[in-house]
This record gives structure tokens, C-alpha cells and sequence, in this order.
């Protein structure tokens, strides 16, 4: 079917290796740890960003930040005093 004209050199990170091996030789270790790098980095980026993108939100666009435990504490003492 679809065939490179390069030869079979594989994808994704194996061929990546079997192709620059040559010229980098610390390839695989350099690509293993800037997908680390990356994994580790992108949620904390992607969170900075969102509060930022959402500073000044109201109503539905807003970011809750309460703690789930104090909601779920406030609503079983209201209901405790409704029982009474």
C-alpha cells in the first residue's frame, strides 16, 4: 500500500531512533526524556492557563475553587436542622 521511498524505517519513536542513530547517537535517551519532560509539564501548563484564561468568568465559565468536603458538610448540617 503506502510505501516510503526511503525504505521501511519504521515510526514513531523507533524509526525516529533507527533514522538519526547515525548522527545522534544519544537519541533514544534525549527523545525518552523529553517525553517525560513533557508529561510532566503539560498539565501543570495547561492549568495555569486556564486561570488565567478564566480570571474574570461568572456563573457557568467561572472555576469553583471551594473544597468538596466543606459543600458536603454544609448541606448535612442544613439538613440535620430541617429534620428537627
Amino acid at each position: 500500500m503506502f510505501h516510503s521511498s526511503g525504505g521501511d524505517r519504521g515510526t514513531g519513536i523507533v524509526g525516529s531512533v533507527k533514522y538519526f542513530r547515525p548522527q545522534y547517537p544519544k537519541i533514544l535517551s534525549r527523545i525518552v526524556l523529553g517525553c517525560a519532560a513533557f508529561f510532566i509539564v503539560f498539565p501543570i501548563v495547561t492549568e495555569g492557563v486556564m486561570f488565567l484564561v478564566k480570571r474574570n468568568s461568572n456563573g457557568n465559565d467561572s472555576i469553583d475553587l471551594s473544597d468538596g468536603e466543606d459543600i458536603h458538610e454544609t448541606v448535612n448540617i442544613e439538613f440535620e436542622r430541617n429534620l428537627l
